[in-house]
């Protein structure tokens, strides 16, 4: 993954190492780049503080994650020429770039849990609304709700049953975005 990012950094800034240092300002980090072989991925270990580091991996893994979509399409419509074709997206997760997957798939869609009963519930009911209307945008028509739960799921911290009728709302909620 680091050498592969190496890569895509290098030619980004046209095999330019002062370029890279240029556009990442790193002079005010202290940490001028001498050459592409010094870029590290960022991790808790590393660096971390450069902002132009830490965008350009999101835009790596953007890239590298469209990379592997294409391979996939591509045997999806090698086998079934006219079947859709979509991936799972995750509300506002910011570690893709949603509207160039969006490129790649015919239907948008995510995958939506809300924190019903949580004391800051109408937060996550508009944020919900606001994820529906995105994905709705990213092909300028309806998208998929590919993934809720009428039940509990086993990753939240506290799971608390849902009220009767609070699937119906979730379900009116989608249509109506």
């Amino acid at each position: 993954c680091e050498a592969e990012f190496k890569k895509f950094v290098a030619r980004r800034y046209n095999n330019d190492i002062n370029e890279l240092n240029t556009q990442w300002w790193s002079t005010f980090w202290s940490h001028n780049y001498r050459s592409f072989d010094d870029v590290e991925i960022p991790t808790p270990l590393g660096e971390q503080s450069i902002h132009g580091l830490n965008i350009d991996f999101k835009r790596f893994a953007t890239y590298q994650t469209i990379d592997f979509m294409k391979n996939e399409i591509a045997a999806i419509r090698e086998a079934c020429p006219d079947l859709p074709v979509t991936t799972n997206m995750m509300g506002t997760y910011d570690g893709l770039n949603y509207w160039e997957l969006g490129e790649e798939i015919d239907i948008a869609s995510w995958d939506s849990y809300p924190k019903w009963h949580s004391p800051d519930h109408e937060t996550d009911l508009v944020h919900a609304s606001f994820c529906h209307d995105f994905y709705r945008s990213l092909k300028g028509r309806s998208f998929l709700l590919m993934e809720s739960a009428p039940g509990c799921v086993n990753w939240k911290e506290v799971n608390t049953l849902k009220r009767p009728g609070l699937d119906t709302l979730q379900g009116l909620q989608t249509i109506a975005h």
